[in-house]
């Protein structure tokens, strides 16, 4: 494989080096020949002395491509409304940008060789990932339906404990299903009339969500998914995904999420280290890496909590779903992450005309993870920023705080030539102290000296600091250049990061 990429890599590089770059390099993938209504595409700029250049260009490439259908699922997610059936939570809940796997089959590439650099720009057309999602879909659809006949069949036969196997496994299928829908319609809009044609007896979502609420009532006509601590139920939830073969020898277990989001809560840290003694107690152990992901909901007086199984490749292994009493044992910890609106207000602020097109692709983290992790810092723990991006920019950093204010930490951060596709650490870090809640840091990017930003003074605990009103000043100015970018060749990107800080639990 390396002997055919090598001299791939040769001829590559005597066909281009003395060529004039392609606009698409010129322009660091913001131009290519291959029209943005049409098709997806990925930009990398990799030096030449990084070992597997093509190898790295083509990884990195691929991760800007995927990265903006990431953005497009976090956009469409955090702004859409409540299904409003009432008193059913739908396992399209459950789907998160935390737990899609962006998948793609069938990218293809270009490269361009200078003296110093590889290029490479990866591009699919939108049609054909379409269709694959759409194809997927069926196959679900097609297996949960069989899935269920069986199951109907074992209990017929007083077969409950292989019905609930079956069940169980569609109740996953299920987050497949949902999975392939969000993919196909992050690409495609509100258009989802052509992802049900062609998928016999289904002609749009609510008919599929009819059928999930059948497998439901079958489930719980066999097996009582309350409990009377949260304890029991904990342990109920090992068992059934001890019945789907599920393991926990080497294993992850994050601090619960509220609802749909990736905030969590001082309720969310506490549950997450019941569960994990309950996993270890019931499963058996294996070598393979598994993450369990648990969002929960408060039904009047009763948490529903959902776990879900999934293997290191984004792969949804098994899921299990409990009910359990919100009692006086639970009341000490917070139960909705603190300041949860006002952060939502803000996230939605930011979501809307979310940037995916601006040219610079922009990865952050924390010491304790990405936002997929969900990371929760406690009071006195030491909180780390990193970040990456893919050519030079300079950055501005803001952070909001659990106080409600945005705070400007950089205004022109610089990360030259030297620092590109490297992770970078932000040069001071942070404590976590009171008040504590749902914080979020927001990077946005520009490849020109970034204009001034919107803030005025404010003085916060005796210190100054230069502050935004509003989400929307945090990303006016990059999305104002973005729609300018096509004839000022400005480059501009943006990231955010959510993370929860607690007090001491234990």
């Amino acid at each position: 494989m390396k002997k055919n990429l090598l001299i791939l890599f040769l001829s590559l590089a005597f066909s281009t080096l003395f060529a004039s770059p392609p606009r698409w390099v010129s322009t660091f993938g913001t131009e290519t020949p291959y029209p943005v209504a049409e098709y997806l595409t990925g930009f990398a700029m990799v030096e030449l002395d990084e070992g597997d250049v093509i190898i790295h260009a083509r990884e990195i490439s691929l991760t800007d491509l995927t990265g903006k259908i990431e953005t497009k699922i976090y956009s469409q997610i955090t702004l859409q409304e409540s299904d409003g059936t009432e008193g059913y939570s739908s396992s399209s809940s459950m789907i998160t940008r935390c737990t899609v796997d962006v998948s793609i089959s069938g990218v293809e590439y270009n490269y361009y060789k200078d003296r110093s650099h590889i290029y490479a720009l990866s591009y699919i057309p939108i049609k054909e990932l379409s269709s694959f999602y759409r194809g997927n879909g069926r196959n679900i659809f097609l297996e949960i339906v069989s899935l269920k006949e069986k199951a109907k069949n074992y209990i017929t036969s007083k077969r409950n404990d292989n019905a609930l196997i079956e069940l169980y496994r569609a109740k996953k299928n299920i987050l497949d299903f949902y999975e392939q829908y969000t993919l196909y319609l992050s690409i495609n809009s509100e258009d989802d009339a052509l992802y049900f044609n062609g998928i016999d007896d289904l002609t749009g979502i609510d008919e599929f969500k009819n059928l999930e609420k059948s497998i439901d009532q079958i489930l719980e006509e066999i097996e009582d998914l309350d409990s009377g601590t949260i304890n029991e139920a904990l342990n109920k939830a090992a068992h059934i995904l001890n019945k789907q073969d599920i393991r926990a020898g080497n294993f992850e277990v994050p601090p619960f999420n509220f609802e749909q989001t990736s905030f969590s809560s001082e309720f969310g840290r506490y549950g997450s280290s019941i569960l994990e003694s309950a996993l270890i107690n019931n499963l058996q152990t294996s070598r393979d890496k598994t993450l369990f992901r648990s969002n929960y909901w408060l039904r009047e007086d009763k948490i529903q909590l959902t776990i879900l199984a999934i293997n290191v490749d984004g792969m949804k292994l098994g899921q299990a779903t409990v009910r359990f009493p919100y009692d006086s044992t639970l009341t000490k910890y917070n139960l909705k992450p603190q300041n949860f609106d006002e952060s939502m207000t803000a996230l939605r602020e930011f979501a809307e005309g979310a940037l995916t097109e601006g040219g610079i692709a922009i990865d952050i983290w924390t010491n304790k993870g990405r936002d997929a992790d969900s990371p929760l810092f406690e009071s006195g723990e030491t909180l780390q920023l990193y970040m990456r991006v893919n050519q030079p920019a300079f950055l501005q950093i803001s952070y909001h705080l659990a106080t409600g204010e945005k705070v400007l930490l950089e205004k022109s951060y610089y990360l030259g030539m030297d620092k590109v596709n490297l992770t970078v650490k932000l040069p001071y870090d942070f404590e976590v102290q009171p008040p504590f809640g749902t914080e979020q840091l927001i990077v946005t990017a520009f490849s020109q000296e970034p204009p001034p930003p919107l803030v005025f003074p404010r003085e916060i605990n005796g210190e100054r600091y230069e502050v935004f009103s509003s989400m929307n000043d945090v990303t006016a100015q990059t999305r104002g250049l973005a729609k300018k970018m096509r004839s000022s060749e400005i480059r501009v990107g943006e990231a955010i990061l959510n993370l929860t800080t607690v007090d001491n639990l234990f």
